[in-house]
């Protein structure tokens, strides 16, 4: 028997669809089940705290102001009167709220993480934009040059990586405006 199981985000919950073929019928059409589960997944996207640079009381203030995921993040934070609202009632610089709004739009590229991300910003390259409209090439040599100067950054990504980051945020829906 052929199961399937397919993964669907459908207005922030997860969903998982089985499909299981049951038999063939006689003019050679397949007969299929499906059983819907919902996934006990809150959010898909990171913490808050996974943010380059949050300390935990930025964090705890974002938080109480209702913003616990870099998705709610992106959300409250879309437009500059969203940032200027959510920095307010976490008593935030504006500044600060819009750095990490950005910084979570990055991470909506698939393998662009938290470490990413800083090695990104450390090189200028902070907005999704910025990274859609960089060449590899010298994008990889800016992040090489720091790199070598700072021994604790993290592993620079090849050369094909970034051409997917960048072939990812061209194609990238725009959710932050200014």
């Amino acid at each position: 028997m052929l199961s399937l199981v397919y993964l669907i985000t459908l207005m922030g919950k997860i969903l998982l669809w089985q499909s299981n073929s049951q038999a063939k019928c006689a003019a050679g059409c397949i007969m299929v089940t499906t059983q819907w589960f919902e996934a006990s997944v809150e959010d898909p996207m990171a913490s808050v705290k996974d943010i380059y640079g949050i300390s935990e009381a930025q964090a705890e203030a974002l938080a109480e102001a209702g913003v616990r995921t870099t998705s709610q993040l992106l959300e409250a934070g879309a437009t500059s009167t969203g940032r200027m609202r959510l920095a307010d009632e976490a008593r935030l610089t504006d500044e600060l709220v819009k750095k990490w709004v950005h910084q979570a739009d990055l991470m909506r590229i698939d393998g662009v993480g938290p470490a990413v991300v800083g090695l990104l910003c450390a090189v200028g390259v902070c907005t999704v934009p910025k990274l859609a409209y960089h060449d590899s090439d010298s994008l990889r040599r800016d992040l090489l040059a720091y790199a070598e100067q700072n021994t604790g950054a993290t592993k620079v990504p090849s050369i094909s990586t970034l051409e997917a980051y960048i072939a990812q945020a061209k194609k990238l829906r725009k959710i932050v405006h200014h």
